[in-house]
């Protein structure tokens, strides 16, 4: 053990943003021949100081050919937890817990079943059109031209909702690209789905509210003209 250290974060058990002291452990590179050094590792352990579980995270050490730690050297990790194996919740306090739920639970499950992760955003995106902009179509992509016609959404929306619908049924029902192979959704897939759906809740739940705060604002410096009387 080397030390202490100060770290604020989101515990990967309880979800709880937390600020605590953490203990750091160094293994050091060693010289494994003259021109090379071995590649070193930080390791820094936090107890949650609301649920009282562990969390690990690993910092990797780099050295160069004068055997000196290189800190921007290629490949090297940062501060990656890997105990507990999860990531830590998105908060989005505009969009409802159930809709946060969902989306995290498809976050969670990216890395093991890419196709389950895909089935999720499209669910989200499905209860999203439906509960939240009155889409009453048979299926996604009839509400999708619903939402069009009735919230007249960006062009970069629309083609964000088309892709999630398109990777949903492609993992749902093994469709085949237009070169007749099998589509397979990846882990970047997955990431482009999960942002596709942050674009979904930025407008229908992040800029409405927004909006509301701005009108708010706006009425607070008001003036009357001067022509008008009290």
């Amino acid at each position: 053990m080397s030390g202490t250290v100060h770290k604020r974060f989101t515990c990967r058990h309880c979800g709880k943003d937390i600020s605590v002291e953490g203990n750091v452990y160094i293994h050091e590179g060693q010289r494994a021949n003259i021109k090379v050094f071995t590649q070193g590792i930080e390791i820094k352990s936090f107890v949650c100081n609301l649920c009282g579980k562990i969390n690990l995270c690993v910092t990797t050490k780099h050295y160069g050919n004068d055997f000196k730690e290189v800190d921007n050297a290629k490949g090297k990790v940062k501060d990656l937890f890997v105990y507990p194996i999860n990531v830590a919740p998105v908060k989005m306090k505009s969009v409802p817990a159930k809709y946060m739920k969902e989306y995290n639970e498809a976050l969670r499950v990216k890395d093991i079943s890419q196709k389950s992760c895909a089935l999720m955003c499209r669910r989200i995106t499905e209860m999203v059109l439906e509960e939240e902009c009155g889409c009453t179509k048979f299926n996604l992509s009839a509400k999708l031209m619903e939402f069009q016609t009735n919230h007249n959404p960006s062009d970069f929306v629309i083609q964000s909702i088309e892709y999630i619908i398109g990777a949903g049924n492609a993992a749902a029902h093994n469709k085949k690209n237009l070169q007749d192979d099998l589509i397979r959704i990846t882990k970047d897939d997955c990431n482009a789905l999960l942002e596709s759906v942050l674009e979904l809740f930025d407008v229908v739940f992040v800029k409405p509210k927004k909006a509301e705060k701005n009108a708010k604002r706006f009425q607070k410096v008001q003036t009357k003209k001067p022509n008008e009387r009290r």
